[in-house]
C-alpha cells in the first residue's frame, strides 16, 4: 500500500455541489459510468493473466509410440509404467512456473506502489490535483494489460511489444508511468507540464522525445479512450445520496466525509 497522509482537497463548493444534485441526476451519472467499464474502460486484471507475457513456457514433446516408450535399455514399456514419473515431472515444473509468476507479480505490485506513491509526490509539489495521479495509474494499467491483446496491424503489434516490454524492462516500465502522468496532467488539470520539464523531472533518465513517444503509444494503445470513470467520482455521487438531516445539513462535516473518503480511494490506487 502507497505511504500517504492524508491531504484535504475537497472544497465547500465540491459538497455543495454534492448537495445540490438530484437522486435521478446521480443514478443517470452512475448509469453511464456502468456502462462505460462495461465497454470501452472494461477492467482487466493482467497480473492474473501475464504468465504468457511474463515467462516463457515452452512445453516440447517427443514424438514416440502411442503406447509405449523406449527405455534406456532399448526396450519398450508401456505407457502405464511412466505416468508417474511423467506426472511428477509436470507437476513439478507447473509449481516452479506459478513459484516464479508469483515472485514476479509481487516484484511488479512493489514496483507499481513506487511510482504510485512518485505520481502523488509530484502531484502534490506541483500543487495539481491528486486526482490526476489517480487517473495515471488508471491508464498505466490499461496500457500495460494490452499486452495480453492480439494485434491485427503494425502499428498494434509494435504497441503491445512496448507494453510487453514494461513488464521485463524497468526503465521502460518507469518511463510508462512517467509518461501517463504527463496525459493525466495535460488532459485533466488546467496547468500542464511540457514534455520537456518532465524529462528534467526524470533528472536525465528519459529524454523529451522518449516521453512523447511513450504518450503515442500509451494513446493509441487505449485508442483514445482517456476518460473513464474513477473511484473517486463513484464516492463523491454516493455520498450525494445522503439525507442532508444525516450530516446536520453541515457542508463542512459533508466537506470532511468526503476527504476521508477520496484518501481511502487514494490508498486503494496504491
Amino acid at each position: 500500500m502507497t505511504n500517504l497522509s492524508m491531504i484535504t482537497t475537497a472544497k465547500l463548493e465540491d459538497a455543495a455541489s454534492l448537495y445540490s444534485m438530484s437522486i435521478e441526476e446521480i443514478a443517470d451519472r452512475v448509469m453511464v459510468m456502468q456502462h462505460q467499464e462495461t465497454t470501452s474502460y472494461r477492467p482487466v486484471d493482467y497480473l492474473r493473466s501475464s504468465a504468457s507475457v511474463t515467462t516463457t513456457t515452452t512445453h516440447s514433446s517427443s514424438s514416440s509410440p502411442s503406447s509405449s516408450h523406449l527405455n534406456t535399455n532399448g526396450a519398450y514399456e508401456s505407457s502405464s509404467s511412466l505416468s508417474l514419473s511423467s506426472s511428477s515431472s509436470s507437476s513439478s515444473h507447473e509449481n516452479k512456473s506459478l513459484r516464479e509468476r508469483e515472485r514476479f507479480n509481487e516484484e511488479h505490485r512493489q514496483s507499481r506502489a513506487k511510482m504510485c506513491h512518485w505520481c502523488y509526490q509530484l502531484a502534490d509539489i506541483c500543487k495539481l490535483s491528486r486526482h490526476a495521479a489517480s487517473r495515471s495509474m488508471i491508464y498505466l494499467d490499461r496500457f500495460l494489460a494490452t499486452a495480453l491483446a492480439t494485434g491485427d496491424n503494425n502499428t498494434n503489434n509494435n504497441n503491445i511489444e512496448r507494453a510487453k516490454q514494461c513488464f521485463i524492462n524497468p526503465r521502460d516500465y518507469q518511463l510508462a508511468a512517467m509518461t501517463s502522468l504527463y496525459i493525466s496532467i495535460k488532459l485533466h488539470e488546467p496547468l500542464a507540464l511540457d514534455a520537456s520539464l518532465m524529462a528534467e523531472i526524470s533528472q536525465g533518465c528519459y529524454t523529451t522525445y522518449e516521453i512523447l513517444q511513450m504518450e503515442r503509444v500509451i494513446l493509441q494503445s487505449l485508442q483514445w479512450n482517456m476518460n473513464g470513470p474513477t473511484c473517486q467520482e463513484y464516492v463523491a455521487l454516493y455520498l450525494g445520496l445522503l439525507d442532508p438531516r444525516s450530516y446536520g445539513y453541515d457542508l463542512g462535516a459533508m466537506k470532511k466525509l468526503l476527504d476521508v473518503c477520496v484518501f481511502q480511494c487514494e490508498l486503494a490506487v496504491g
